[in-house]
């Protein structure tokens, strides 16, 4: 007899914190996570000085979760959600096109 998702649940030795069952908890250690290793390959891969990696890549985390959240939380629930694949596919390369000079220029008027 197959066992049913609470008695599984139940089954687990720990809980996690309330805390870290919410939303933004794991919205926010996913982009620490993503920042570390950016940071990470930054320092290993180019060999750069780390104060310099982690400047760069708070400023491209940043922009890369506004972009993220600007399609969850916009473009998603107005123009795919309602079958409007063209405008969404249109927006979102727009954003696109938009974000990366952003990119550009908050990285060059950092030096």
């Amino acid at each position: 007899m197959a066992s049913t998702t609470s008695e599984t649940l139940s089954a687990v030795p720990f809980r996690l914190p309330a805390w870290l069952r919410e939303r933004g908890a794991y919205h926010t250690l996913f982009w620490i996570g993503v920042y570390v290793v950016m940071c990470l390959l930054d320092w290993q891969l180019l060999k750069t000085d780390p104060l310099f990696a982690l400047s760069n890549e708070l400023l491209v985390v940043v922009l890369y979760a506004g972009l993220v959240y600007f399609n969850l939380l916009y473009l998603i629930p107005n123009f795919l959600a309602k079958k409007q694949f063209t405008t969404y596919l249109g927006f979102l390369f727009l954003s696109i096109l938009i974000f990366t000079p952003l990119r550009v220029l908050a990285l060059y008027f950092k030096f």
